[in-house]
């Protein structure tokens, strides 16, 4: 598909970031590659803060040595639970090594830290992660904005690899719960305002590869995430491997130049100008204009100016687009999340050992990217989430029906995986449209809220398994999937469109694609939109 430059364009006095970024990137290559893949790298940060504590906080193997343990039990996987409430039943007044003992191959912080017998405690440590991303988003929102999405990203960096390293040397229960809030504070900061920070800076005709390299990375880091596990078996040198993850992820971050678009939305133009000289250069690409001699404007539409925090509130109420589309993007993340977690919670059952799990999760979340990636292609992001979610709303009914044909497989455990695979295929699909949707003006409200309503849902996912009636379980899923696809038609086409720069920028674009006319709403432009920009 051809774009279609704004007329005022061809005068070289006066050009967008947009155009000068997409003329950049006409050519792919290598260099601009591995430019814009080194931000990419903290994509694997989120995998090991998310679920480390499921490899350090496990309950080891134990054995008794006397009949009031359970020594005459067969000590089988399904004896284990019994001999462990033996344990920590005190009115037994068992005594380690005397009347048990506690498989010591590997270290665990649940005998480190004598949370052997509660339960309710390495909840919580493994569920503070997340209130740490509750304190983040949410200034993440405002921060990335104020301050730019370079310097929140490091900042991210710093948190989190300063608290893993902590992590190494704890030696209580408080100080690790301090710890995993910090860990989920930095990440969420850290990749939130990192991917926004690469995707602006990145041509339309890559951000799918963006994506998807960022997506596979976080996929590769949930099997090297089991590899380190396994083959380390001291918790705290897990966090010693860890750490050096993350600093050498975060590293490569320092040598990336800020975001243009966001530089010239704060009045910045020199600094932004300087970027996109930097960016040209590596890319080996000529510019048909000297960037110093022209006028950078953010968009041909209006005066571009320092925008303030009292302007894009301003632009919010004058401009209603914004609020529609950012409100149906809350739904759309509220049900991915609710759907993946709850869903993904079923790959702890999978296998005899969580290595094997997140290995099995890792390889099918590669497979969903893949085709998250093929989809977006060829259909365009917004009809690629409509068939993703209505591909979901239709497997979940055949769970309903009963068939078991070994003791792990059945019909809804099918349907369940097939389900994850559309989702987390949405899910990634997702990321980058919520960046494409949103203005510059507001990428970064946008994203952290949007990350916001995610996190709610991935709190509440996991109680799916509560719902003890399977139909009513699976039509809960399949109502909030098919409500989703029904809300994406109303949204707009973002593949090959110039991004929206500014609040009035998003309204124009619903405007050209026909989405304030009701019967235009359900129209499926495949791949497109209605208005088509050519360079």
């Amino acid at each position: 598909m051809e774009r279609k430059v704004h007329p005022r364009s061809q005068d070289m006095t006066e050009v967008t970031v947009d155009e000068v970024i997409c003329q950049i990137g006409r050519k792919v290559n290598i260099k601009m590659f591995l430019l814009a893949s080194l931000g990419m790298l903290v994509s694997p940060v989120g995998v090991y803060g998310s679920y480390i504590m499921e490899f350090v906080t496990f309950i080891p193997k134990i054995y008794c040595l006397t009949p009031i343990c359970g020594a005459d039990h067969d000590l089988d996987p399904k004896t284990e639970v019994n001999i462990l409430e033996n344990v920590c039943n005190s009115s037994l007044g068992l005594v380690r090594d005397v009347d048990y003992v506690i498989d010591n191959n590997r270290t665990t912080i649940s005998v480190d830290f004598d949370l052997l017998c509660n339960e309710d405690k390495l909840s919580l440590l493994r569920s503070f992660y997340f209130v740490g991303g509750a304190i983040a988003l949410p200034l993440c929102s405002f921060f990335m904005d104020l301050i730019g999405r370079r310097k929140l990203s490091l900042v991210g960096g710093v948190i989190i690899t300063s608290a893993t390293v902590w992590a190494i040397f704890s030696k209580t229960y408080t100080e690790m719960i301090i710890i995993r809030v910090l860990q989920g504070t930095g990440n969420y900061l850290g990749y939130a305002a990192g991917f926004v920070w690469i995707m602006e800076f990145v041509p339309e005709t890559l951000r799918v590869a963006y994506t998807l390299w960022s997506m596979l990375l976080w996929a590769i880091g949930m099997i090297n995430m089991s590899f380190i596990t396994f083959l380390i078996k001291d918790w705290r040198m897990v966090f010693v491997a860890i750490s050096t993850i993350y600093i050498l992820s975060y590293i490569p971050l320092l040598f990336l130049p800020n975001s243009p678009r966001h530089l010239r939305s704060i009045g910045k133009v020199r600094e932004s100008k300087k970027v996109l000289k930097r960016y040209a250069e590596v890319a080996n690409a000529k510019l048909d204009y000297d960037l110093d001699s022209v006028t950078l404007l953010l968009s041909h539409e209006v005066e571009s100016k320092a925008l303030s925090f009292q302007d894009m509130v301003k632009a919010l109420f004058q401009h209603t687009a914004v609020i529609l589309e950012t409100a149906i993007l809350f739904f759309t993340w509220f049900t991915l999340g609710l759907l993946y977690y709850g869903l993904a919670y079923g790959w702890s059952t999978f296998g005899d050992s969580p290595y094997l799990n997140y290995t099995y999760q890792g390889i099918s979340e590669i497979v969903a990217y893949l085709l998250m990636a093929v989809l977006s292609k060829f259909l365009g992001r917004r009809f690629s989430l409509i068939v993703l979610f209505i591909g979901t709303t239709l497997l979940f009914p055949l769970g309903i029906f009963t068939w078991d044909w070994s003791e792990v497989w059945n019909l809804e455990r099918l349907v369940s995986h097939g389900a994850i695979i559309l989702q987390t295929a949405a899910f990634g699909l997702t990321y980058l449209y919520t960046g494409e949707v949103a203005p510059t003006s507001h990428r970064g409200l946008a994203m952290s809220l949007c990350n916001t309503m995610s996190l709610i849902s991935s709190f509440m996912g996991p109680f799916l398994s509560l719902i003890k009636s399977t139909v009513a379980r699976l039509l809960l899923c399949t109502c909030l999937a098919g409500v989703a696809s029904l809300l994406a038609f109303f949204m707009p086409e973002t593949k090959e469109q110039v991004i929206p720069e500014l609040a009035m920028d998003v309204s124009k674009r619903r405007q050209d694609q026909g989405l304030n006319r009701l019967r235009t709403i359900f129209r499926l432009n495949v791949g497109t939109g209605t208005t088509v920009i050519k360079r």
